[in-house]
């Protein structure tokens, strides 16, 4: 039997030695990859504080406003990246997202030896290393979603939902419909 694991949410079971139909489960799944994942450091090779925070700040200069949430815009992965979603979208931001979900490194600041999408016939303890960094650092704020505007933290999703009921959304995040 074959496990086909993103993070620690099961994708696929493969029972038997079916080639075709693994690799059709892996291509299923493989294509579902946020647009703006980044490859977790090789394994074996550990990323160090400064690497990362500069891996963070690189993603978060991808695009105007960057979500960096829970699952994708299509399949959020709670409820709190599902409202920050409806928000954008309902007040006609273009924005792209990182899926925090995938790399435990951005999320977390912990690097993790083993890569975010596994093959494995036993699921198995993965050691990690606790570093002092990740977006929860560099941003100072615990929780997730996490708003970027032009490379900056605006906030979570309290916060940018104060903003459109007060009125300060258009002008922190202006016009990127």
């Amino acid at each position: 039997m074959v496990l086909l694991l993103r993070g620690h949410a099961l994708l696929d079971k493969v029972v038997g030695a079916d080639a075709p139909k693994l690799t059709n489960a892996i291509a299923k799944h493989v294509s579902g990859v946020s647009s703006l994942s980044t490859p977790p450091s090789p394994p074996g090779r550990e990323e160090s504080k400064e690497q990362l925070e500069e891996r963070i700040r690189q993603i978060m200069k991808k695009s105007k406003v960057v979500l960096f949430m829970k699952g994708s815009p299509d399949d959020p992965r709670c409820g709190f990246s599902r409202k920050a979603v409806g928000l954008l979208r309902e007040q006609k931001v273009t924005f792209t997202h990182f899926d925090i979900l995938e790399d435990e490194a951005v999320r977390q600041g912990k690097f993790s030896y083993s890569s975010s999408f596994f093959l494995s016939v036993m699921v198995s303890d993965h050691a990690t290393t606790t570093m002092n960094a990740g977006l929860k650092k560099i941003n100072d704020w615990p929780t997730y979603p996490q708003f970027i505007v032009d490379s900056h933290f605006v906030g979570g999703l309290d916060i940018v939902t104060e903003m459109v009921a007060n009125g300060e959304f258009q002008d922190a995040f202006g016009s990127t419909a």
